[in-house]
């Protein structure tokens, strides 16, 4: 271990690097990068020693986490906590991203649009019987669809074409577009809309790009060559050029693209002002529930794929971290859990996870260490509440409050997964499970593991989003199905949703 200036602490069992930075007094930052030798601190043990630097209180200590007994459903091949039970509910679905309960308990979901290899079918909302069967209520909408919420008598749904929008849909199925011309149609999409304790509407949109710079990587280049992230701030760029030798393989009647690539879609001298516009990417939005009053409420977010309010009315949002690709590679990027707070800067494209990126961690082994873009950064928020292995992709989230259910207070987070990333088979499959997020500590624990993502089988794939119905308490998980990721190829009404209960 490299030479500590301040003391050790050995970890207990149920300590997590969030809980040891608010026990310490210290923000998490400054924690991590005191123990840079740690590879991963999302994964420390019970006798690690971790370097809390000098100079910082030491503050009172926190609840530990307890272990918990496992019990394995062998035939869906899932592992939950003992006295838990799964079963499904709707299956013969392809490509679902969300569900919603109306007020009185009836559940809607809402199939994406989205299309594997050859595999799509029209995005729609359907409307689930108690009995699991289903019925349409309208389709046609702009695809990728990435959720549905049922608000006053109606549900919002939102359309992450291009451009995006966000539309309200009637009992009978009837529409009206609430808010359009949203820059999506990038790397990332809009979340599913949320309403916050004050009745007002919020959803985020994420990046255009990885890390703030168009490339090779980008898929939709060749259809929008003009297309780049749209800063929420003026922004003083530090005057970096990226070029790239790479040539898009163009589709039919595109032209190919190649040369030099720019951070927010402009040519880069030293001291350039980005203006901000509106609306900009990677920000999480407030706005009335008929799309009036629309304002930023934070940025410098990337793929903020699920919101959520605490039972205390506090907003929450998942975010996933940059990747090792294009013009700006990244590498080892954690995926995170964040409360959100309005005007605040969450770093991208400058820093994850409150560290820089100029931080060795995040060099590839075949790159350049990744350098600033943004010379005028703003001040960053707290935090993150949480992190996840890199590549794990956290999607949607909801909050136990019943006793019956158990782990009253915590998010269940569903983490959609990765087996290989950028073509590259992991170390391990990351994500592939439901995890629970205790806020005030930072420990995440599993809930609802996929044993072997490789071969799913009978049970579910991908977790895209955990929702507890108000009514019964019970939690559903909502299961993306077979995209042909993971050894099996794309599968139409692989789809699912499964109960889990007590």
């Amino acid at each position: 271990m490299a030479k500590c200036n301040g003391f050790l602490y050995t970890v207990r069992e149920g300590d997590t690097i969030v809980s040891i930075a608010r026990r310490h007094n210290i923000k998490l930052a400054e924690l991590i990068v005191a123990n840079s030798n740690i590879y991963d601190p999302t994964k420390l043990f019970p006798g690690q020693e971790v370097c809390i630097p000098r100079g910082k209180s030491q503050g009172n200590g926190l609840p530990q986490g307890k272990g918990t007994k496992q019990a394995v459903d062998p035939e869906l091949g899932v592992q939950l906590p003992a006295g838990y039970r799964i079963k499904i509910h709707v299956e013969d679905l392809t490509f679902p991203t969300g569900i919603t309960f109306s007020d009185v308990g009836e559940m809607y979901v809402v199939e994406s649009g989205y299309r594997a290899g050859s595999v799509s079918e029209p995005a729609r909302v359907l409307r689930v019987y108690p009995d699991g069967s289903t019925g349409e209520i309208t389709r046609g909408f702009l695809p990728p669809v990435t959720g549905v919420t049922w608000y006053n008598d109606s549900l919002y749904v939102s359309e992450s074409g291009y451009p995006g929008q966000i539309t309200r849909v009637f009992p009978d199925g009837t529409r009206e577009t609430v808010i359009n011309n949203l820059p999506t149609g990038g790397d990332h999409q809009l979340s599913h809309v949320v309403f916050g304790p004050d009745g007002l509407m919020y959803f985020g949109i994420g990046t255009v790009t990885n890390s703030g710079v168009v490339g090779p990587d980008n898929r939709w280049l060749n259809k929008r060559p003009r297309f780049h992230d749209i800063p929420c701030r003026n922004y003083e760029l530090v005057g970096q050029n990226f070029v790239s030798e790479d040539v898009l393989t163009p589709e039919i009647g595109d032209t190919a693209v190649a040369g030099a690539f720019q951070p927010f879609g402009t040519s880069t001298k030293p001291d350039e002002v980005v203006r901000s516009k509106f609306p900009c990417t990677g920000a999480i939005y407030q706005a009335n529930p008929d799309g009036s009053g629309m304002k930023v409420f934070a940025d410098g977010v990337r793929n903020p794929l699920g919101l959520g309010f605490s039972p205390g009315g506090s907003l929450f949002a998942t975010d996933n971290g940059m990747d090792v690709r294009g013009s700006r590679p990244v590498a080892d990027a954690w995926d995170t859990f964040e409360e959100i707070h309005f005007g605040e800067w969450y770093g991208w494209p400058d820093y994850n996870a409150r560290i820089p990126v100029t931080d060795p961690r995040f060099k590839p082994d075949d790159g350049p260490q990744p350098q600033f873009l943004i010379r005028n950064q703003p001040p960053l928020a707290e935090g993150p509440v949480a992190l996840f292995e890199p590549h794990s992709v956290p999607t949607k989230f909801d909050f136990s409050t019943g006793t019956e259910f158990g782990y009253r207070g915590e998010a269940f987070v569903a983490l959609f997964g990765h087996i290989d990333h950028m073509g590259e088979p992991l170390a391990e499959p990351a994500g592939f499970k439901v995890v629970r997020v205790n806020i005030e500590t930072g420990e995440v624990n599993d809930f609802m593991v996929i044993l072997d993502p490789r071969n799913a089988g009978n049970g579910p794939v991908h977790p895209i989003q955990a929702r507890f119905c108000p009514c019964t308490g019970r939690l559903y998980v909502v299961d993306f199905g077979q995209m042909g990721d993971t050894g099996g190829p794309p599968k139409r009404k692989s789809g699912a949703i499964w109960e889990i209960s007590r």
